[in-house]
């Protein structure tokens, strides 16, 4: 580091430092510390929003597939999600639906979507680790629907 006294009229005599070569370095710096870990941020939060909307949608679908068709339908849950998680690109092993149902009409129908989420996501990579996503969906059976056969 260079400190120079100059005495143009445009400093007035003050020291002046020159700052060559810092540039590249904190450039370098500010790509690694600060821009990566929010590429990474961003590309696994992606993902994530991605799969906890198909959990909620199959669930929904599951819920409402089981209250219309009830009682001869409550136990297809799985088959729904599958239907549902291919539709949104989501392998149909990543995905667990369990249907719990009350005996009689009046009472309430609950799906629960169970869906594997990853914890890292590289670009361009892969995925790194799972974690579990639970999310539920209740719908009450129609009183006075007409059954069906």
């Amino acid at each position: 580091m260079d400190i120079a006294l100059e005495s143009d009229d445009t400093d007035y005599g003050c020291p002046v430092r020159r700052h060559d070569g810092f540039v590249a370095i904190e450039f370098l710096l500010a790509v690694v510390l600060l821009l990566f870990p929010v590429v990474m941020i961003v590309a696994g939060v992606q993902v994530w929003i991605e799969r906890r909307y198909v959990a909620t949608l199959v669930a929904r679908d599951a819920a409402a597939h089981a209250a219309e068709y009830f009682p001869a339908e409550v136990d297809s849950g799985e088959a729904i999600g599958d239907v549902v998680a291919a539709t949104y690109g989501v392998d149909a092993k990543d995905v667990d639906v369990d249907v719990f149902s009350e005996d009689r009409r009046g009472r309430q129908v609950r799906a629960e979507a169970t869906i594997e989420m990853p914890a890292l996501v590289v670009p361009f990579v892969g995925s790194f680790g799972t974690w579990r996503l639970t999310t539920g969906h209740t719908l009450r059976i129609d009183d006075y629907r007409s059954r069906t056969s």
